[in-house]
Formats: structure tokens, sequence, C-alpha cells
């Protein structure tokens, strides 16, 4: 019980949130910033070309929505002109709406060109241009100035995640505890800092169309929302009255749930592993690795899905004991994470039937936790019943849009419709060998993009092979140990997905595996030092 206490304390100030900015009616002054930066932007719509020169204190974006026309790899390059140097940037034959921070990769007073080849040079196919853009902006992040709402928000946000550690009375001569929080005040820190950079950038990708929904918005009507699951939508919506509607403050709700992850993470490894030193090693990777950093500030749904399933974990590992109030919370925690993305309905059914074989629960426990997760997921069902005459629209219209991606190249909504059971299976015999294949690629093949950006490096770099082997050694000492709850939560959360990560070049749709692999990290950073420092006092006693 003690578990669930300290868990709703996240979820008390959570649902406190919902309540008040539903009664509210009036929204607060707008979130702004003390300077407005001067954008540059440089475009080309016919050619895949773009030349500029490069000056210190300026981020400089690429943004392209490009594809090949050929079935080859279409080749993405930045050149250096001044030393010669060319960088890859993607080998992908379709990007849509993709952004490369090109700032890493330059020096200050150098000419650069970037560019695209279709196809091979022994068989060149055409690019087709829908945007090439590069966008240049001051580099120093901004000052912002904040409305007293947002000040409350942080203070509880932070005071839930202190109440979570420390259960009463703080202990401070806990280090990990102590050094915990600090993790997460770095991850804050690097993430508003980044989110200060970001001043003056539109929002891209998905996140124009969820501002779009927020923006037409009406409680009359909560689940009109699209082909997009409302929930993420209903708490930007409430964030929006709180603290302004701007493009920054949605920002700025993706901050806190990407925060709030890495929280979660170090918990979530506490409860795996029986041991604080793993949570806080797992923690470092989601704080301070790139693609976290990066996608924190997107304003993407991912960032809500992932801290409500983190969530949902703890609980089905952390407690202990099956009763009305601990199932009660479990099924509607479920039922929200559905009205987030629908995937995750299957993820916390299958990790909810492991815990409850394990605690050998009775089966009116289990009856009421699927009924309050049906309860809280049935109305959005019937809405698009009603609606459009699929009720699993919100997946099915994307399996359509990906279907549509690998079997043209083009990535689109239009066509006939499809279910997503039909695409996971009409790849026959092969679905198999890409099923294994996809969890090989993610953990164990360190020149995999996504197993690069979930050990916290660009996928341009090869740094994560320093940490690969730690990953690697994590695994097996769970292996040896025959400790099966990480490896089945893992295909919980990933299930059948894992299969089109080939196919499928979208980090978001397997950022829930990054937690995972996260924690192995940490047992093998643990298992290699408890050897080699207990190899160092033998060495002094002798």
């Amino acid at each position: 019980m003690k578990n669930i206490r300290n868990s709703g304390w996240i979820l008390f100030l959570f649902s406190g949130f919902l309540f008040w900015g539903i009664l509210r009616t009036h929204s607060a002054a707008p979130f702004s910033s003390s300077v407005k930066p001067d954008p540059v932007v440089v475009s080309s719509k016919t050619t895949g070309e773009v030349f500029f020169e490069y000056h210190k204190k300026a981020v400089m974006t690429l943004h392209v929505s490009i594809w090949s026309d050929g079935n080859a790899p279409m080749q993405l390059k930045l050149e250096d002109k001044t030393t010669g140097k060319i960088t890859g940037l993607s080998r992908l034959r379709v990007l849509r709406d993709r952004d490369f921070n090109l700032t890493p990769f330059l020096d200050a007073g150098h000419q650069y060109r970037i560019f695209t080849q279709g196809g091979t040079p022994h068989a060149p196919a055409p690019v087709v241009i829908k945007e090439f853009s590069l966008l240049q902006i001051p580099g120093i992040p901004q000052f912002l100035r904040l409305d007293a709402i947002f000040w409350v928000f942080l203070i509880l946000w932070i005071s839930s995640q202190a109440a979570f550690v420390w259960r009463g009375k703080p202990n401070f001569s806990d280090g990990a505890d102590v050094l915990l929080l600090l993790i997460v005040a770095g991850a804050f820190s690097v993430r508003w800092t980044a989110l200060g950079g970001s001043v003056g950038q539109s929002l891209e990708g998905d996140a124009v169309g969820y501002y779009s929904l927020v923006s037409q918005f009406n409680w009359r009507d909560p689940f009109a929302t699209g082909i997009r699951e409302p929930f993420y939508i209903w708490i930007q919506f409430i964030a929006g009255r709180l603290i302004g509607q701007t493009e920054l403050t949605f920002r700025l709700v993706t901050v806190f749930f990407s925060t709030g992850a890495v929280f979660l993470t170090a918990h979530l490894a506490r409860h795996l592993s029986g041991r604080k030193g793993i949570g806080l090693i797992a923690s470092l990777l989601p704080a301070f690795g790139d693609f976290f950093i990066w996608n924190s500030i997107r304003g993407e749904r991912s960032e809500l899905y992932t801290f409500l399933l983190l969530l949902f974990f703890i609980g089905v590992i952390g407690v202990k004991s099956s009763n009305w109030k601990t199932e009660s919370g479990l099924g509607l925690l479920t039922g929200i994470i559905s009205l987030t993305w629908l995937i995750g309905l299957l993820s916390c059914v299958l990790a909810y039937l492991w815990r409850w074989a394990r605690l050998q629960a009775k089966i009116p426990s289990a009856v009421l936790f699927l009924a309050l997760a049906g309860i809280i997921t049935g109305p959005m069902l019937l809405h698009h019943g009603r609606v459009s005459g699929d009720p699993l629209q919100v997946l099915n219209a994307h399996a359509l849009y990906y279907k549509n991606a690998v079997e043209t190249g083009v990535p689109s909504y239009e066509g006939t419709k499809t279910s997503l059971v039909g695409v996971l299976f009409k790849r026959g015999t092969g679905f198999g060998v890409n099923f294994v294949k996809g969890y090989f690629d993610l953990f164990l093949n360190p020149l995999n993009l996504f197993n690069k950006i979930f050990l916290g490096f660009h996928y341009t770099q090869n740094w994560s092979l320093f940490l690969f082997p730690f990953l690697i050694l994590g695994l097996g000492w769970t292996l040896f140990h025959r400790q099966w709850a990480p490896f089945y939560l893992l295909f919980c959360t990933l299930n059948l997905s894992a299969a089109f990560q080939d196919v499928v070049r979208d980090p978001r749709l397997f950022l829930q595996a990054a937690f995972f692999l996260a924690y192995f990290f940490a047992v093998g950073i643990s298992a290699f030092i408890h050897p080699v420092f207990a190899a160092v006092s033998n060495l002094r006693k002798n």
C-alpha cells in the first residue's frame, strides 16, 4: 500500500490540475520571451540543395519533406566547402517533416552545402522535393518570462517528485535520493535551455496537427479529435487555460512530462533490480541523451504516453498485494493511457495479467481492472464507431499511412481503408523474421539508428559504441540470474511493433523501449563496477 500511496502523490496532483483547468474559464496571460529572435530562412522547393555560411551563436535547423522515386535509399549530405569534409545526415528513402539540427557539425566561418542524391551512382533516381528549408536563429537561449501560475505548477511538480522519494520526513542523509533529485533538476535544466533556444521556431511534424486540434477543441464534444486520441489534447487545452496557449507553452508541457519520465525511469529500475544505484544510472540516459532532450521540446504526444506507461509499470511491479483500490487505480490508469495512445491498451492488459497471475489474485480483481479500463476507453471507441464506422479508426488510419509509405514511398492517409491487423500479418512468413530482427536491432545491433539514439547520442555519431558493451553485459547478467520481469514488461511495451522498426523509421513509435534499454545498461554498469571495486579492495588488503 505504501507504493500505491507514493504513486498517488503524482496522480493526485495530476488529477487536481485536470479538474482545476476544466473549471477555469479565463486564460492566463501568454507565456512570452523578453527577446524576439530574428530568424533567417533560406528555402528551395525546386532543388534539393542549399548553400550557407555558419556563424557562432546560431542554431541551424534543416526541415525537409523529400523522397526518392527509386527503390534505393536517398542520401542527404552536408558538405563543408572550406575543408571538403562530407557528413551523411540520412539514407532513408522517405523523409516527411523531418528536422536535422546541423549545429554540432558546423564550424564558424566555414562555407557549407546541403544536397540530396537519389538512388546510387550506377542507378540514379530523381528526388521529389516537397519542402527543403534551412532555418537560422540566434542560438543564445532566451530568458523566458513566466506567469506566477507557472511557478506554482513547477513547485508542485517538484514537490510531487520529492514526496515520491521521501514518503514522509525528508532523509537528506540518503545520498541516492538526493542525487536522484539532482539528476532530475539537471534534466529539467538542459531541457529548459533547449526550450529557450527554440524560441521563434514553429512547431513541426505531428505537433502542428495537435496544436490545431487544441485550438479548435470544445468540452461539449470531447472526443471530436479526428484520428487522434483525445487525452493529450485535453492536457494541452487545460495547460493553455492555465498558462496561455502559444507554441512555446505547447513545448513546455512536454518538457514537464519528459522530466517526469526521467524520474520514473529511476524508480522503475529500482523496483526491477531492488537497488537504488541502478535506478540512478538508468535515469542518466533519458536525462541527458541527445534525442530525449530534442524530443522533449517538440510538443509531441509521446512524452505524455511514456510518462503514463512508466507510472503504470511501477504500479505493476511495486504493488505487492491485490485489493479493490489497487485494481481500480491500475484500471483507471490503463484507460487514461488508452485515451492517450490506443496501442497502450494491449501493453497494459498484458502487463496486468502477468502481475495478476504472479500474485495469484482472484478473478474479480481482473474483472474490476478490465471493467474500469473499458469504461474509460469505451466512449472514445463508441464515438469513432458512430462517426467513422470504425471504432479503431485512430489505429487503422495510421496503418494506412505507413502502408502507403512502404508500398509507394509516399506516406499518405489516402486510399482504401485498411486495418492494423491486416498490415501486421500481410507480410506472411517474413513477419516472424522481422519480429526477431526488430528486437535484435534495437538491443543487440550497435549500428542500428535507434540503438544509437537510445544510448544518448545522435544517430550520425558512433559514441554509443563505448556504452554498448555495458548494455550487452546487463542483458547477459539479467538472463543469467533469470530475472524475467524486465524482459516480459519489455515485450508488453513493444509486442509486435518491433517487427516494423526497419520499415517505420520513427523513434517515437519505439521510444518506450529506451527506458528498458537504460535499465539493462545500468545493470551492466553495476555488474562491471562491483568486481572492479572488489579487486581494488583485495589489492589494498594485500
